[in-house]
């Protein structure tokens, strides 16, 4: 199974642990789920991994909610890829076992053409604030985007330790329909006011 991992994972905590092995070790656990829930002969799988730790969930530095993942899967079923019947795609909840150094399945849930198709919009719509920061738009503007799956306000978080350089996009739902994230050359005026310690753990 040829099988893309992408990882969308931003603190400090994440940053350290998604190292080559670790991503290698996901990256089987995933194929080993997916063998049983894909249709035969499908192809070009693609997975984003996040994790389920938010301002919300955040508990402190030894939380367990930091080893809370969710991974977005999509594989193609036909060769017709305008047709929707294509293609399909699932979320599984993982969770990750420091101490065993291994992952364990919580949930796996399907999602639908709708959902997928939302999902991806909603993320075209985060990488455009993205863009918009880095490009020199205000705070003020950027946190004036609007989720398109339900429609809270952009969420924008600083790194404090990155003297506000490095931020982080969130639609501020539990778990996010939406994030992302980046570097700045400067941070925007008034980056301290929603500086996040969190992001650092």
């Amino acid at each position: 199974m040829m099988l893309r991992m992408t990882p969308w994972l931003w603190t400090r905590y994440h940053r350290q642990l998604a190292d080559e092995e670790w991503l290698r070790q996901l990256k089987g656990f995933v194929e080993k789920q997916l063998r049983g829930r894909m249709t035969q002969g499908a192809w070009g799988v693609r997975c984003t991994v996040w994790a389920a730790y938010t301002q919300r969930k955040y508990l402190g530095p030894q939380s367990v909610v930091k080893n809370q993942l969710h991974v977005k899967c999509r594989w193609w079923r036909g060769w017709e890829l305008w047709k929707r019947e294509a293609w399909e795609s699932c979320r599984l909840s993982v969770r990750y076992v420091p101490v065993r150094r291994e992952f364990v399945l919580e949930a796996a849930e399907p999602l639908s053409y709708e959902e997928c198709l939302s999902k991806e919009f909603s993320q075209s719509t985060v990488d455009t604030m993205v863009a918009g920061l880095q490009e020199g738009c205000t705070l003020a503007r950027a946190e004036g985007f609007r989720c398109p799956d339900c429609g809270a306000l952009a969420r924008v978080d600083f790194c404090l330790e990155a003297e506000g350089r490095r931020f982080f996009v969130s639609c501020g739902a539990d778990p996010s329909h939406v994030s992302g994230g980046g570097e700045l050359a400067e941070p925007p005026e008034g980056w301290r006011e929603k500086a996040s310690p969190w992001y650092l753990d």
